[in-house]
């Protein structure tokens, strides 16, 4: 009999192992329109090995650089704070610009406000993952 912990562990496996090529559905996708048109005789067999192939490659990734972790903590740093916040605010600067900040400007200290805190963001959370990347190779 296994523990609660133990369960979950192998229901998560179970999880991944069954939806795992859902994950490649859209990537296959932009493959497979690319290259379809050298195939059109044997379309279902390239498709599987398409399939396969790009299976087969994300896990010998997965075994070759097993401590991959700490990059994705750094590429989350940047990205998060770039793409969440960033982004947005830019985004409705340049299409409220004409209507313009709203009264006393309360828009701009909106804006300024989550400007610095995705700047602290990108700034303590790339050193903290650069610090990892440091512990964790060096």
């Amino acid at each position: 009999i296994c523990s609660a912990a133990q369960a979950v562990n192998i229901l998560i496996g179970l999880a991944v192992f069954f939806t795992y090529g859902l994950v490649f559905y859209i990537v296959l996708d932009i493959f497979w329109s690319e290259i379809k048109h050298r195939y059109s005789t044997n379309e279902k067999l390239a498709n599987y090995t398409l399939r396969t192939a790009l299976v087969i490659v994300s896990v010998v990734i997965a075994i070759v650089v097993p401590k991959i972790i700490p990059f994705v903590s750094l590429i989350g740093a940047l990205c998060f704070s770039t793409l969440g916040l960033l982004c947005p605010v830019a985004i409705e600067i340049l299409t409220c610009w004409e209507d313009g900040f709203g009264r006393f400007h309360w828009k701009v200290l909106k804006h300024f406000v989550i400007i610095f805190t995705a700047m602290l963001a990108v700034i303590f959370g790339s050193k903290s993952a650069i610090e990892d990347i440091v512990k964790t190779f060096f």
